[in-house]
């Protein structure tokens, strides 16, 4: 496994696995069949990897500068990741956005593993955010009624699918069907470390 954050000055770390034909534990079964060391050591590395994905998310940056991207080409008015005290802690959703004199929205970006319900990922994303606190702050920067406020997830897996609910409401907000898929490619490309200029 690459880590490519190593480009944004981050650590950045390695899994390479070279299995040893002549060790005990496979020299008979590549005595019998070649490549069976490796095949081995693969499918080891894929069991490892998976449930790792099973408690790890992804983490979603460039997903969040293309709709910030897209919301700004669509006229609304954009914060990255305000920190907004709450009963609960400090809550720091990825994007507060607002039409001046308009709609406010709310939302978060979020890449999961495969196994992961993307509808229950969404709704759970708009729940954590939807606060008393976050409603106040938000009609504040957005100089809106409380009743003008959205909170939607974009929800995705890490293989490029969008959320069928952030897919509607995301073309609320004036996002195109070319629009969706830049955000599919880009959360495809972060996910295998692909680098898109």
């Amino acid at each position: 496994m690459r880590d490519h954050s190593a480009a944004m000055g981050q650590k950045q770390a390695w899994d390479v696995t070279v299995p040893d034909t002549y060790a005990k534990s496979h020299v008979i079964s590549t005595a019998v069949t070649p490549g069976a060391a490796a095949h081995k050591a693969a499918q080891s590395k894929t069991d490892k990897y998976t449930k790792l994905a099973s408690t790890h998310i992804f983490c979603p940056d460039k997903l969040v500068q293309e709709v910030v991207k897209t919301l700004q080409k669509n006229k609304l008015e954009v914060m990255v990741q305000p920190r907004i005290p709450t009963e609960a802690g400090i809550r720091k959703p990825d994007i507060v956005a607002w039409q001046p004199s308009g709609p406010a929205l709310v939302t978060d970006g979020t890449v999961v593993a495969d196994h992961s319900d993307l509808g229950t990922v969404h709704v759970v994303n708009i729940k954590y955010y939807d606060t008393p606190e976050i409603r106040r702050r938000v009609s504040e920067l957005g100089q809106c009624a409380d009743g003008e406020i959205e909170f939607l997830a974009v929800a995705c897996y890490w293989r490029g699918a969008i959320c069928k609910q952030s897919a509607k409401d995301l073309k609320s907000y004036g996002f195109t069907q070319s629009d969706l898929r830049w955000l599919s490619v880009t959360v495809i490309c972060e996910s295998f470390g692909i680098s898109v200029k």
